[in-house]
């Protein structure tokens, strides 16, 4: 993703001060801008913001003595999923895994990161890994229509690639199923 400019006057005044609680208020701020722009569909500038706002976040929490742990921790989750659909929308998959990941190795059962991961996956064809992540989604938000809506999607695909040929994924497990002498799945 594209680094974002950001306004001379709002670095100047972004000062790092110990203790300051209103650097926290500009990071979300900051924040946002991002989400406007994402709003507007212009996601590498939505991105951009996005990573800004993460640096922005260490150096005031370097600069903090006293801090809200869960406020700043809900922030930097939702920096990373918001990364991380940035990084869907403009086709950097491997980012959107990344991202999503991030978040899934602390909060393993968290819907969106496993629904974003999910969505890269499946357009990597790593359908096994897609399907996976869908399933536990689904049982988290078994309401949810879009996760049912591509878990249904990649239930498809996986069996269109089984009428064929097999997708890579498959391919893998066949591969891994003979040099455990497991039977090989059909």
């Amino acid at each position: 993703m594209a680094a974002i400019s950001i306004d001379a006057i709002f670095l100047k005044n972004f000062a790092i001060a110990r203790g300051n609680g209103t650097h926290l208020i500009k990071v979300k701020f900051l924040k946002e801008r991002g989400n406007d722009f994402f709003k507007q569909n212009l996601f590498d500038s939505a991105g951009g913001c996005y990573e800004m706002t993460c640096r922005l976040l260490c150096l005031v929490l370097e600069s903090m003595e006293d801090y809200d742990v869960e406020s700043v921790l809900q922030l930097a989750i939702s920096l990373n999923l918001n990364l991380a659909a940035c990084a869907n929308k403009l086709h950097e998959y491997e980012a959107a895994i990344n991202f999503s990941s991030l978040v899934l190795s602390s909060f393993p059962k968290n819907a969106k990161a496993l629904f974003r991961r999910a969505v890269a996956c499946m357009k990597t064809n790593m359908l096994m890994e897609a399907q996976t992540d869908l399933e536990t989604a689904s049982m988290l938000e078994p309401k949810n229509k879009d996760i049912l809506r591509e878990l249904n999607a990649v239930k498809n695909l996986r069996a269109i690639n089984h009428n064929g040929k097999r997708s890579i994924d498959d391919q893998l497990l066949c591969e891994v199923a003979r040099e455990s002498k497991r039977p090989i799945p059909v």
